[in-house]
């Protein structure tokens, strides 16, 4: 029994060695003929340092069918909160976050139960699973649960490299929540005290996001442009351009709302933001009183995204624009131009009320009360059919 407790041994630190030499394959080799054998004593700890092997070669797969066979195969506690933390990072690795909660509550119970003694990396196994699970509960839309976790390891692991990591995520988790002051402070350590983090980046983001949902412009562009300063091809950089225009257009500073939609539309023509840059910049054009580069945007907007849920709005304000400037027949024609190219929007009983108002103030009353009954007659149930009535009365 001794011989054979020797040998298991050994097989065991030959196999530790082979891997640390950089032998992984040949580890890999023995580690499966280990594991196919019957009743081998330390079949756990073989599927743990095989589960090992199968994470670090990126087969996620294959690395939480071996490690969730090692969870049922081993009993002892210090080799179990080792399978636990390694099946969770690589169900992480899957996107399967319910299951990484699960594996890291286990890891944490099972080392919070255990003496230092027999288990002389508990605390290090504690706050490495309760940073994962923090993690993991964020991704798994439970960011609420997730804060006491973070601000564990954040309290006991005070020199570990990853703190930019857990302050990052914690600053995530109060934002998700609602909680813009927390979410700004924890983002604003990231950027004060890590200069050189991985987590820059999203965290010049999320402070600009938190300021501007707090309604405080000024500071979120002076983070945004930051961004934008530092990563020039940030996959944030139309988003942030654009969320500055808004915050200038809602302060009413268009010109200023105009500098950044076309700073936006210019970076990234085709995508959602920047058609929506582009349209919001002839609002901010418009509400300038630049009408006529208003009317140019508007109508390339149209030209380009003709397809844009914003289209028929567009050529809606085109003709708004020419009623404005006491423009009708022009206004006339742009009205009716959205009105045979959008035949479903529902503008189009605004563009027949405002048409009938264009006949109404040319004096053309006929053709107002025309109008006007189209909108009646046609689209009943319009916010206008009672205005129509009233302005043929």
């Amino acid at each position: 029994d001794n011989l054979s407790k020797i040998l298991t041994t050994a097989q065991q630190y030959k196999v530790i060695a082979l891997k640390r030499d950089g032998q992984k394959d040949t580890a890999k080799k023995e580690l499966l003929a280990l594991s196919s054998q019957p009743a081998y004593p330390l079949l756990g700890n073989v599927l743990l340092e095989l589960g090992q092997v199968y994470y670090e070669e990126e087969d996620y797969d294959v690395a939480i069918k071996t490690l969730e066979r090692a969870s049922l195969e081993s009993r002892d506690g210090r080799i179990l909160v080792r399978i636990n933390l390694l099946l969770a990072s690589a169900y992480m690795e899957k996107g399967l976050w319910d299951r990484a909660t699960k594996e890291y509550k286990k890891a944490i119970k099972l080392a919070e139960s255990s003496n230092e003694v027999i288990m002389p990396r508990k605390k290090w196994y504690i706050s490495e699973a309760n940073l994962k699970l923090g993690i993991s509960l964020i991704n798994s839309m439970r960011s609420a649960e997730a804060i006491p976790h973070l601000q564990y390891f954040i309290a006991h692991s005070k020199d570990d490299a990853r703190m930019d990591e857990a302050i990052f995520w914690i600053a995530e988790a109060f934002y998700k929540n609602d909680l813009m002051k927390n979410a700004i402070d924890n983002y604003e350590k990231i950027i004060n005290y890590f200069p050189a983090s991985v987590r820059r980046e999203e965290s010049l983001y999320g402070a600009g996001w938190s300021y501007f949902r707090m309604k405080q412009f000024e500071q979120s562009s002076k983070y945004f442009n930051d961004l934008v300063s530092e990563f020039p091809k940030s996959k944030f950089a139309v988003e942030v351009l654009t969320r500055q225009g808004d915050g200038y257009y809602l302060q009413k500073s268009f010109k200023n709302a105009a500098e950044f939609y076309q700073r936006a539309s210019k970076l990234s023509p085709g995508s959602d933001e920047g058609q929506y840059a582009t349209y919001q910049l002839a609002n901010a054009q418009y509400r300038m009183g630049a009408n006529e580069q208003a009317i140019s945007s508007l109508l390339k907007f149209v030209q380009l995204y003709n397809k844009a849920k914003v289209a028929p709005n567009a050529l809606y304000l085109v003709g708004w624009i020419r009623f404005q400037e006491n423009k009708y027949k022009e206004a006339i024609d742009n009205f009716h131009f959205m009105i045979n190219a959008y035949s479903q929007s529902t503008l189009v009983p605004r563009a027949y009320y405002a048409i009938g108002d264009c006949y109404y103030n040319m004096g053309d009353y006929e053709n107002a009360i025309t109008n006007y009954k189209t909108v009646i007659e046609s689209y009943p149930g319009s916010d206008l059919a009672p205005e129509a009535i009233k302005s043929i009365q």
